[in-house]
């Protein structure tokens, strides 16, 4: 079994005994490490970075809450246990999360030097009701306990389990319900959580994949499957859900790529000319422009090439989602007459295919394979300066969730999809020489390549009845 590694995160005087039983009892576990501050060492850059991308490489997150919000970096307001929690958040690693129980004692002397009580009980109240699930403790043994079944848990749900794709699928959607579960849910999660919270505020979801495996046919399963379920559901007779892709400059500088980009926007929505950068935010604008429409929903993809991925695509992304959050302070404001459509904007990330060629290749000049290492840096980078912005300056910025990459699709997955929809339910055995016909020798196929299968054997299914 791979090393797993477990971020512990937490203040440190008022639980150092907490963290020592914690750390002591995980790290017996076969195939577990904990990646801690005791261990830091002196590292080069601002120790809040490091934090973060410390987080960001274990597997899952353990978190520990007291009573004391603890110091704070340079410059910020946000105490370091909370920005490693937001590093979590941000790059959807799983949380264990613990909550000392009122009874737990702190010292007097580190209370009174506590930089900041108040926003630690706000701190304690984001927590408790973030949706995960959260345990409490009241001694070191009790923490360092419930800390291995957490993780036992952790360890049992990551086994294979039958899609739960739901049976209504129909025509053209159901080849695309095959695998994708992981990134169904946390789409679902995250999309009917913040209409509740922030309706109008539109939402920013990031799709990685090679280009093999079909991120746009991900979109259409979001958009059919459980964007268009919701609005149907909640305005049964006017559930308009509109949808436009409007392109991704990829060449010339930063201003011009920024101005083609608005370009396409506001003549695919219909919204009238661009405005002079000079004089009003774009995103302003823009969200004025589409308030009054009927749509309930709208929905924009972009499908931004990352072979070209360089500091004038991280420039232009950065400032693309300051569009949106332009647009989103816009749209969320009080309007009597009517609410403002909910944006869902999907940023479908595409890696190069790169056929294997001899291994003498690598070494000619010029010769170089696609590495997505530095993009998914750069990305993570990014939204966690968002986050550090929403937390230190309070801001309302646009919600963005990275949803899992996009992998190949195995043979338990079609088996699952059989079930779940369901197609030959009364024929296991054509079942499994459909599989078998589909993979033959592979371990696993691509995507692009298995839905037109699929839909085939949907059809024959149909035809059967």
């Amino acid at each position: 079994m791979a090393t797993a590694k477990v971020f512990i995160s937490s203040t440190a005087k008022d639980l150092a005994e907490f963290r020592a039983a914690t750390i002591k009892q995980v790290e017996r576990l076969d195939g577990w490490k904990c990646v801690n501050m005791e261990r830091f060492g002196a590292r080069a850059g601002p120790t809040v970075d490091v934090c973060k991308e410390l987080v960001q490489s274990c597997d899952v997150f353990l978190g520990i809450v007291g009573h004391l919000y603890g110091s704070c970096p340079k410059d910020s307001s946000t105490s370091y246990t909370e920005h490693e929690y937001e590093a979590a958040v941000t790059a959807n690693i799983p949380r264990l999360m613990f909550i000392a129980h009122e009874g737990v004692a702190v010292l007097p002397e580190l209370r009174e030097a506590d930089w900041d009580p108040e926003r630690q009980i706000v701190f304690r109240n984001r927590v408790r009701n973030s949706g995960v699930i959260v345990e409490w403790f009241d001694s070191p043994h009790g923490l360092a306990t419930g800390a291995l079944e957490a993780i036992a848990n952790w360890q049992s749900s990551q086994a294979t389990l039958p899609s739960k794709a739901p049976r209504w699928g129909k025509g053209e959607i159901v080849p695309k319900l095959c695998n994708r579960t992981s990134q169904e849910m946390q789409f679902w999660k995250n999309f009917s959580s913040a209409v509740k919270k922030t309706p109008g505020l539109p939402q920013i979801y990031i799709i990685r994949a090679d280009e093999r495996e079909a991120p746009g046919s991900l979109v259409t399963r979001f958009r059919f499957k459980n964007i268009q379920e919701h609005v149907d559901k909640v305005w049964p007779t006017e559930g308009l859900v509109s949808y436009k892709s409007p392109e991704w400059p990829s060449t010339d500088d930063e201003k011009t790529r920024q101005a083609r980009l608005m370009e396409h926007l506001f003549n695919e929505w219909e919204a009238g000319s661009v405005p002079d950068f000079s004089e009003e935010h774009p995103g302003t604008v823009f969200a004025r422009k589409i308030a009054p429409r009927r749509d309930k929903v709208m929905i924009v993809k972009h499908d931004i090439r990352a072979a070209g991925w360089d500091l004038r695509t991280v420039n232009s992304l950065k400032w693309y989602l300051g569009f949106w959050d332009d647009a989103g302070q816009e749209l969320t404001r009080p309007n009597p007459a009517a609410a403002s459509p909910q944006c869902v904007l999907f940023l479908n990330i595409i890696y190069p295919y790169e056929k294997p060629g001899p291994g003498w290749l690598r070494w000619l000049p010029g010769a170089r394979r696609f590495d997505p290492s530095t993009l998914e840096k750069d990305l993570l980078s990014i939204l966690n300066a968002r986050q550090t912005r929403a937390s230190d300056r309070g801001e309302q910025l646009c919600p963005v969730c990275m949803l899992d990459p996009l992998s190949c699709v195995k043979r338990e997955d079609v088996m699952s999809w059989f079930s779940a929809n369901p197609i030959f339910d009364d024929k296991l055995l054509q079942r499994r020489q459909f599989a078998d016909e589909i993979f033959k020798d592979e371990e696993c196929r691509h995507m692009d390549e298995l839905e037109f299968e699929l839909q085939n054997i949907l059809e024959e299914a149909i035809a059967a009845r």
